[in-house]
């Protein structure tokens, strides 16, 4: 069946679907028509144990709303699929979310096969949960397909959250107030996972403090076996704020691509983060004066097993100490290889990569 919301019925509190403190709830196969004049109403799940949500399109919105689907499990033993939950801002919204996991989330929550597309306030919004009065509930995107979302795709920040076989596509920007367009963002929370994800950052794009972005608050997240290709000029593929808590986990890059035309600006792009590990990764950014990795006032980082090769200079070191091992470096000067070395600042100034 089609749900379809009548005329001036919009309403923000999901007056035509919301479904607070169900249990072993299902929702399946019923399609959500909000594209008449001023009707809307996200579709919420608030479950009080397990729910599942499966093949349900969402399609239209009004102003007064700020999401369009909603899932959270508020039970520390429940568990939440959304699975298959196809959503798009396709209306005149000018600050919408496209699925909202809330701060009392407690349980676990699954997004599989999503698509999630165009929305102007974050693809999937999930670290409210992160916050410091949140339930810590976990999040977990995999396999779903993200397009064109400001702010970010996929913003996760409880622990232990994860996205896998995810695919984003940052192309253009939504009509927002404001953007920033960034692809998968850490925000709060520590020992997240990003793993096995393609994301392409289109040459188009300016607006962007990166692809993968570490936010201050950030206590430490791991990017594995992942792609990150970015044609975009002055974007970093991956971006570290520096560090809130001084007590924060070390970002780990293990197995990452780079790769694009970029030009100008950092692959990757590193402040006040100890202990960075970036490990078995290869770095290959073909636009003009595009430098590979900077690390800034980060101690005991390691640099090993990888390659770096790059229009501009490979590696910089600002007040940041780093270990290298079995690493090349490769500029249009020419190729260098580190078997071992500690390296300071003062050991890879500008002027040493110019013959």
């Amino acid at each position: 069946p089609v749900f379809r919301a009548p005329e001036g019925s919009c309403n923000d509190q999901g007056r035509h679907a919301r479904f607070v403190d169900v249990t072993d709830f299902l929702l399946d196969g019923i399609d959500f028509d909000f594209r008449s004049e001023n009707a809307g109403g996200s579709v919420a799940v608030i479950a009080a144990g397990d729910a599942v949500v499966r093949d349900v399109a969402v399609e239209g919105t009004c102003r007064t709303q700020t999401s369009m689907f909603r899932m959270e499990i508020r039970n520390p033993d429940g568990t939440g699929l959304a699975e298959s939950i196809q959503v798009r801002d396709d209306q005149d919204s000018t600050w919408m979310t496209g699925a909202y996991v809330g701060k009392d989330h407690s349980g676990e929550v699954t997004f599989r096969g999503c698509e999630l597309s165009d929305f102007t306030d974050n693809g999937l919004y999930a670290s409210a949960p992160g916050l410091d009065n949140g339930g810590d509930g976990a999040v977990h995107t995999v396999d779903s397909r993200f397009e064109n979302n400001n702010v970010s795709s996929i913003r996760l920040g409880s622990t232990r959250s994860t996205a896998r076989g995810d695919s984003i596509v940052v192309e253009s920007a939504p009509d927002a107030k404001r953007t920033n367009l960034r692809g998968i963002r850490f925000r709060r929370g520590s020992e997240q996972t990003v793993d096995d994800c393609e994301i392409r950052f289109g040459p188009a794009i300016r607006d962007s403090f990166g692809a993968i972005v570490y936010h201050a608050d950030n206590r430490g997240a791991r990017v594995t076996n992942s792609h990150v290709t970015v044609d975009s000029d002055a974007v970093p593929a991956v971006k570290a704020f520096y560090a809130a808590d001084e007590d924060s986990s070390p970002p780990v890059l293990d197995d990452l691509t780079v790769d694009g035309a970029a030009g100008r600006g950092f692959a990757v792009d590193v402040e006040g983060r100890n202990g960075m590990s970036i490990r078995n990764c290869t770095i290959e950014q073909a636009g003009d004066n595009r430098d590979g990795i900077r690390l800034a006032y980060s101690d005991e980082c390691e640099l090993v097993d990888s390659r770096v090769d790059v229009t501009g200079y490979p590696l910089i070191l600002r007040d940041a100490t780093l270990t290298i091992r079995n690493t090349t470096f490769v500029t249009p000067e020419g190729e260098r290889h580190v078997d071992q070395m500690d390296a300071e600042a003062g050991d890879f100034r500008p002027e040493t990569w110019r013959s």
